[in-house]
């Protein structure tokens, strides 16, 4: 799942309601998630250290074993985090994302992304995404951009969003 729009529209409250009603029937872990507000209500491990969520990732990516219980991954202020990544490095936050987006769920594992931005060149693997949520942006044209069609109406309110499935 895909998730974008400007603060303090609803992005993280919706994740969490969502993630909220399959808690007890999921594994869920909190990468990026620094707001001490966010996502209280979920039992999961977090994770802030930049090397720590790199190296969950990775992990997650070479375990090619299928989970008995679902996990899933939510990585909240994308935007932020792919800019940490340093030169050299072999494989970037963005390399593990994508793969994780292109296999992991033929393990059990799926992916929650949050972030501000979400044209092409502020998210390269946005076309992953099998759902994608869109609420309101500083850019009217990101929802289009992010959803994938056209969209006439994105004067949006707060808690408000489009869906976009692959289905």
């Amino acid at each position: 799942v895909g998730v974008i729009g400007t603060s303090n529209m609803g992005k993280s409250k919706c994740v969490e309601m969502a993630l909220k009603s399959i808690n007890s029937m999921v594994d869920i872990a909190l990468l990026n998630t620094f707001e001490e507000e966010d996502f209280t209500s979920l039992d999961a491990i977090r994770i802030n250290d930049y090397q720590e969520m790199r190296n969950y990732l990775k992990e997650q990516l070479e375990n090619k074993q299928k989970r008995e219980k679902p996990l899933y991954i939510l990585i909240d202020e994308y935007n932020v985090l792919s800019k940490s990544d340093k030169k050299g490095e072999k494989l970037k936050i963005d390399d593990l994302i994508q793969g994780l987006l292109e296999q992991a769920r033929h393990f059990n594992v799926f992916l929650i992304v949050i972030m501000q931005l979400g044209n092409k060149d502020d998210c390269r693997f946005k076309n992953l995404f099998n759902c994608r949520l869109a609420f309101k942006t500083i850019e009217s044209q990101t929802i289009s951009a992010f959803i994938g069609s056209s969209i006439s109406d994105t004067n949006l309110e707060c808690q408000e969003f489009y869906l976009y499935h692959t289905e």
